[in-house]
């Protein structure tokens, strides 16, 4: 097995997610499709990277999985893979920032850490996708900042992605793109950030009903989403003191 960079393109060069939400649902698809090989990813306007962990067989594969699945979430047809072997560490360590940086390559609008897209937002410890374990990258990089790697790709210090307290307010709105969530939605994944956000915050603040809100607080949140939660929240932060 060995790292191997794929190419997917949508046929016409059509968009492949037109708005915010249709794309977190294509960043989860990709992420639940390539599941366990995935080690980077960005959907941008009209293509698809993935830097994969496994056969090249096995590649091809999970290219087929993943345009077809793409497909069935709402994006339109995908031309057949591209695919080059990662040639060794420092080819590795060049994909890492060259996915971080996909979304200011193509104008694309937002900030390039926290594009909903990539890797990027996950990769700095800004969010929690169902699926995706920025781990897997870190361990093919041993004696590499995977984090540091990011954050200067994006142009971000590391200063502001530390944890941090932030008003309620601050967490409510970090709370859907810390846990890529989709409007109303109830799932296992849902529920332990709504948990993760009731421990942080001193009243709803329209997240969640009063009730459920005092029932989350009883709860331990689980230590990713909840240092997610307060990262996105000195991020943004941050990014408005510097817009």
């Amino acid at each position: 097995m060995q790292p191997w960079h794929l190419t997917l393109a949508s046929r016409g060069r059509n968009t492949l997610f037109v708005d915010p939400a249709a794309l977190v649902r294509g960043v989860r698809t990709l992420a639940r499709v390539a599941g366990e090989h995935l080690l980077l990813f960005a959907i941008v306007d009209d293509h698809v990277h993935l830097v994969l962990h496994c056969g090249r067989v096995q590649a091809a594969h999970t290219a087929s999985a993943v345009s077809r699945a793409l497909q069935a979430a709402g994006g339109p047809p995908l031309s057949p893979v591209f695919i080059r072997a990662v040639d060794g560490r420092r080819h590795l360590e060049t994909l890492v920032s060259y996915c971080v940086r996909q979304p200011a390559k193509h104008g694309l609008p937002g900030h390039p850490a926290t594009y909903a897209g990539s890797c990027a937002a996950d990769l700095l410890g800004l969010r929690v996708l169902p699926g995706f374990d920025p781990a897997r990258i870190a361990s093919a990089l041993p004696r590499c900042d995977v984090r540091a790697l990011a954050a200067s790709a994006s142009g971000v210090p590391l200063a502001a992605l530390a944890p941090s307290l932030a008003s309620d307010e601050a967490l409510a709105a970090a709370l859907p793109a810390a846990g890529a969530l989709l409007p109303d939605e109830a799932s296992r994944h849902a529920t332990a950030m709504r948990v993760a956000f009731a421990s942080l915050a001193s009243h709803p603040a329209g997240v969640v009903a009063v009730r459920t809100y005092f029932r989350h607080r009883t709860r331990k949140p689980d230590r990713l989403r909840l240092a997610a939660l307060q990262r996105r929240a000195a991020f943004e932060r941050w990014a408005y003191g510097q817009s």
